[in-house]
């Protein structure tokens, strides 16, 4: 049933009297006249074409209660409406259209307010697909139509849709909302709804042809509207056409010059010069193609001019080469642009990028890892300036010595630095500081180290990233382990690789001594498989995770590369790592010192020659060493008691001084012996026995 405060007859009525129609509350005298019927040049539509019938603009905003506009069309998004207050009979019934939007507590019906929105576009303005497509995304985020979309709210941001489920009538023209069979809401009621904001018949004049064909036109045609029709063809124009807000035709040939102050809409445009003054320019299709007509020129692009020096700059396509290349009127100012990689390939990710022949970009060998820089391939150089760091994998010859020029530090100058010969010099500071040709070319530890920027390792040369001073100890290494190993892994020594001669990692893990002995230290960083990397054996280990641990906690090896703080308690072999030192998620440091531990049979002191079956062994002072064995030599003292079923004893002596049980039925252990002065006691069978004590004959 319709609402008490809507009638249909009622307001078909008043609409033919050119009253508006809002609730029976009021009489027909009372309510507004509207020009629904009668209307003036100012309400009809005169850019009609201009509005989307499909893939309308906006279907959603950033935010409720706002609005866009693109052409013809605004768009309002999520509009609190505004209640009419003199709805008695059903309250909430009618609403309007109002911008700014009234208060809460409404407007009267009687007189049209002054922000009063009307002249919304309706669905008949759509493609017939679009017929029952609504406004808003939230009903249809595929697409949008021209159906207004309605919600309600409590607060502005959370919304309910009433539409289609709501029964209502939304009057495009005039913007009222009037509820008729269906359960009013109790909140505010939002809209989102397309609004015609184009000319209307009162702002222009508009002339529409078939056809218009002449040879010449000799003075000037003023057309104060819109020139629409199918064709508009003129050999030669004498003047100007001016003055119009649009020309539509089919073929549109102008001889002389066309003027367009408002907006072009074009699907092909010939012409040897367009001009288009306009500071925004909207390109509907999805490419613009240049120097397409035949024959082909070789350079084609884009002119720019610069607003500083008013020379005109050219982004061009040699056709010829097969290249961008930005020039300028400047003379002598071309230069080539380099573009990516082509489609077949990407760039590897933390590898530099190189030039290459084709004028694309392909990665290089260098691949940088934070502060650590690789280089898969040789390095050549006339000279180097400031701290060199490199790999084993260097190979430096006599041709490649380095010259005085060459300063590690503000101190430190090398002199034929790789000549292998007495003049190797460190540093011209003192001569015991010299290193002759009794020591090796490259530091053996970094007990040698120039400086703290260039601390040289058994592997040759550290890099400054992976150690944090020269007593840092670093080892040059492959991962074998067949997995990626995170920096502030544990790792152990399982061999060598024969093509690189580097040493070979694997995870260490303290479940067993093949597994845990030859502990070598932590990853430095981060390895994939088959890398090659460095593994810091003793110093500070930077820049890893130490959350949940306390400042100065023993380290301890643990399963399969990790470590804990908790000592393992055998058979798991106890690995001292280190310590922590600074507590922190990403930033934390340990201080690295490997501390394998010794098992007993390794002690420089003990002989083990225990096998499987010398459970039981005891450990026995055997001249300057311990040995293991199951026999006793010598007079031995026992202070307690022996506890056993089975066994023998040769040459036992007892010296017991303990209470003589009081009778036979005394608590006793089964073997247990005591002695008195007069006799000696034994237990057994549950029952202490006893036998005198005579005197030696």
């Amino acid at each position: 049933m319709p609402l008490p405060g809507f009638d249909l007859l009622t307001k078909a009525a008043r609409l033919l009297i050119g009253r508006r129609y809002t609730s029976t509350d009021l009489s027909d005298s009372q309510e507004s006249f509207t020009s629904t019927i009668q209307m003036g040049s100012n309400e009809i539509w005169s850019q009609t074409k201009l509005i989307p019938t499909s893939s309308l603009p906006f279907y959603t905003l950033p935010s409720a209660k706002t609005t866009s506009s693109l052409g013809v069309v605004k768009y309002w998004y999520k509009w609190p409406l505004t209640v009419a207050n003199n709805t008695t009979l059903t309250a909430s019934s009618v609403w309007f259209f109002l911008n700014p939007s009234g208060s809460n507590s409404g407007v009267g019906s009687q007189l049209i307010q002054a922000g009063q929105q009307a002249n919304f576009i309706n669905p008949k303005y759509s493609e017939v697909a679009l017929t029952n497509y609504y406004a808003d995304g939230d009903y249809n985020p595929e697409s949008a139509g021209y159906n207004i979309a309605l919600f309600s709210s409590a607060n502005g941001s959370t919304f309910t849709q009433l539409s289609p489920s709501a029964t209502y009538q939304f009057d495009y023209k005039t913007g009222v909302l009037e509820f008729t069979s269906t359960t009013i809401p109790a909140d505010r009621v939002y809209a989102t709804a397309y609004q015609y904001i184009g000319k209307t018949l009162s702002d222009v004049n508009d002339v529409e042809f078939n056809s218009i064909t002449a040879s010449v036109i000799s003075s000037s045609v003023i057309i104060g509207g819109q020139i629409t029709g199918s064709s508009l063809s003129v050999s030669q124009m004498v003047g100007s056409i001016g003055d119009f807000d649009q020309l539509t035709a089919s073929n549109a040939l102008i001889k002389n010059n066309l003027w367009v102050n408002g907006n072009l809409y074009a699907s092909t445009i010939s012409s040897s010069i367009v001009y288009i003054t306009s500071s925004h320019f909207i390109v509907t299709d999805n490419i613009i193609t240049v120097n397409a007509l035949s024959p082909y020129v070789r350079y084609a692009g884009i002119e720019m001019y610069d607003s500083g020096s008013g020379t005109l700059s050219s982004l061009l396509w040699d056709s010829q080469n097969n290249y961008f290349f930005v020039s300028s009127s400047d003379a002598g100012y071309a230069r080539q642009v380099i573009l990516g990689p082509d489609l077949q390939n990407s760039l590897t990710p933390g590898y530099l990028p190189l030039i290459h022949s084709s004028n694309s970009i392909t990665s290089s060998i260098i691949q940088q890892n934070e502060n650590l820089i690789t280089v898969a391939g040789r390095v050549s150089a006339s000279s180097f300036t400031g701290s060199l760091y490199g790999t084993s994998s260097w190979a430096l010859t006599s041709s490649v010595a380095l010259s005085s020029s060459y300063a590690l530090s503000g101190s430190y100058t090398l002199y034929s630095v790789f000549s292998n010969s007495s003049s190797y010099a460190s540093t011209s500071t003192s001569a015991s500081y010299a290193l002759t040709s009794s020591y090796a070319t490259y530091a053996s530890a970094a007990l040698y180290t120039i400086s703290s920027s260039y601390a040289l390792t058994s592997s040759y040369a550290s890099f400054s990233s992976v150690s944090q001073n020269a007593q840092d100890v670093l080892l040059y290494v492959k991962n074998d382990s067949g997995q990626v190993l995170p920096k502030g892994t544990v790792v152990r020594i399982v061999g060598v690789d024969n093509s690189s001669n580097v040493t070979i990692i694997q995870l260490a893990d303290y479940s067993n001594e093949s597994n845990s002995a030859n502990t070598l230290g932590f990853t430095n960083e981060s390895f994939n498989v088959n890398a090659f990397g460095y593994v810091i054996t003793e110093g500070t280990l930077l820049g890893v995770n130490t959350d949940g641990f306390t400042s100065g906690d023993l380290l301890y090896l643990s399963s399969s590369g990790t470590y804990t703080t908790t000592e393992p308690i055998a058979p798991k072999h106890g690995v001292r790592l280190g310590q922590v030192i600074r507590v922190q998620l990403n930033n934390g440091s340990i201080y690295v010192r490997i501390d394998n531990g010794a098992e007993l049979g390794e002690l420089h002191d003990v002989v083990d020659n225990t096998s499987n079956g010398s459970y039981g062994d005891l450990l026995i002072k055997s001249g300057s060493v311990w040995t293991n064995s199951k026999n006793l030599t010598g007079s031995y003292t026992v202070t307690g008691s022996f506890s056993g079923q089975t066994g023998s004893f040769i040459n036992f002596y007892i010296n017991n001084t303990g209470s003589a049980p009081s009778n036979s039925t005394d608590f006793g252990n089964k073997g247990e012996i005591r002695l008195s002065n007069n006799f000696i006691y034994i237990y057994a069978n549950q029952n202490w026995m006893r036998v005198p004590i005579a005197k030696w004959n």
